[in-house]
C-alpha cells in the first residue's frame, strides 16, 4: 500500500494512474543535432568562391536586387547546386537568420509542427539557432519542443555545411512539418507568426527546403514539373492542389509571405532532376527547383 496526495492506493494502481497522467520521457541524448560529416567535406572540398560550377541563370536585371525567399532541394545528389545556390545568395546580400521549413521524413514528431532551439553541427560547422524566433513560434502555436523529430532530419542537415560555408555566422530557424499529419489551422499560426518576423527584421530569410516530383519516370515528371512551375511563378493558392512536391505545408507559407511582401518576381536559377543530374534511374525521378523571390522591382 502507498499513499500518494493524501489517499493510500496498492501499489499497481499507483503505477497505472502514473502511466496515464504521462511520465517523463527519455531526455534528447545530444547537446546539438548531428549532420552526416560527408555533406560537410565534400562542401569544403567541392567549392571554390573564385568561380561558379553551375550555370545558374540569374537575370542582369536581379544583378543589385536582394531576394528574401527560396526554394532548394534537400537531396545530397545535387549538393553542388546547393552550394552554387548558397554561393550566389551570398554574392546578392547579407542574412542573419535562415527561417528553414523541412518536411519531416521520417514521422519521429509528435506532432504536425516541430520546433528545437538545439544548434546543429556538422564536421567542424556548428550553426546556431535564433532561440528568440523558436520561442516566438512555440508560444504562437502553444507547442513544446520537439527534439527528437530533427534527429538526423536530412531535410535540415542536406542544408548546413553550404549554409555554414557561406553565413557562418547566420543563424536557423529550424521547423519540420509531418506532411501525413497536415494541419493546417496550425500551419496558419505558424504563416502568422512568420510573416511577423519577415517583417520586423530585414536580416531574415525564408528557406523552403523542398523535393519536387518523386518516383516517376521521364515523361510524367515533366508533366509534373509544368504544374509545379506554374505555381512556383505565380503562388495562386488554387494551383498549389496540382503540385507534386514533398512540402505543401512549406508552399502555402511561402505563398503566405511572399503576398505579405507585396507583388514579387520569382527568379528561377536552376531546374534539373536525379537522372538528367545522374544518368540513373530513369524510371525513379526526383525533379528540383532552385529559386529566389524578390520583391518586384
Amino acid at each position: 500500500m502507498i499513499m500518494r496526495n493524501g489517499i493510500v492506493y496498492p501499489a499497481f494502481i499507483l503505477l497505472f494512474i502514473c502511466a496515464g497522467c504521462g511520465g517523463k520521457t527519455a531526455a534528447y541524448p545530444y547537446s546539438y543535432h548531428p549532420v552526416k560529416a560527408s555533406g560537410y567535406y565534400r562542401c569544403m572540398e567541392e567549392f571554390d568562391d573564385r568561380a561558379a560550377t553551375i550555370p545558374f541563370s540569374l537575370p542582369p536585371e536581379d544583378e543589385g536586387r536582394q531576394p528574401y525567399a527560396g526554394t532548394i532541394s534537400h537531396h545530397l545528389l545535387v549538393l553542388p547546386v546547393i552550394g552554387q545556390w548558397f554561393f550566389e545568395l551570398r554574392r546578392l546580400r547579407c542574412i542573419d537568420t535562415f527561417i528553414i521549413i523541412s518536411p519531416g521524413h521520417f514521422r519521429q514528431g509528435n506532432r504536425p509542427i516541430s520546433l528545437s532551439s538545439l544548434p546543429w553541427r556538422a564536421g567542424e560547422a556548428v550553426v546556431r539557432v535564433k532561440t528568440a524566433y523558436v520561442e516566438k513560434i512555440r508560444k504562437d502555436l502553444r507547442i513544446r519542443e520537439d527534439r527528437d523529430a530533427m534527429h538526423f532530419e536530412h531535410g535540415i542537415g542536406a542544408l548546413i555545411p553550404c549554409l555554414h560555408r557561406y553565413f557562418p555566422e547566420a543563424e536557423i530557424v529550424p521547423i519540420v512539418l509531418d506532411e501525413t499529419r497536415r494541419s493546417m489551422k496550425e500551419i496558419g499560426i505558424l504563416e502568422e507568426s512568420i510573416v511577423d518576423i519577415m517583417k520586423t527584421d530585414p536580416g531574415a530569410f525564408l528557406l523552403i527546403s523542398i523535393d519536387f516530383s518523386h518516383g516517376a519516370g521521364i515523361t510524367t515528371t515533366m508533366e509534373r514539373d509544368k504544374k509545379n512551375e506554374a505555381y512556383l511563378r505565380s503562388l495562386e493558392s488554387e494551383k498549389i492542389f496540382h503540385v507534386y512536391a514533398d512540402n505543401i505545408g512549406g508552399l502555402s507559407i511561402l505563398e503566405k509571405t511572399v503576398r505579405s511582401h507585396g507583388p514579387a518576381d520569382c527568379v528561377f536559377l536552376y531546374h534539373t532532376d536525379s537522372y538528367r543530374f545522374s544518368g540513373k534511374q530513369p524510371e525513379n525521378i526526383t525533379s528540383y527547383f532552385f529559386t529566389y523571390y524578390f520583391r518586384n522591382a
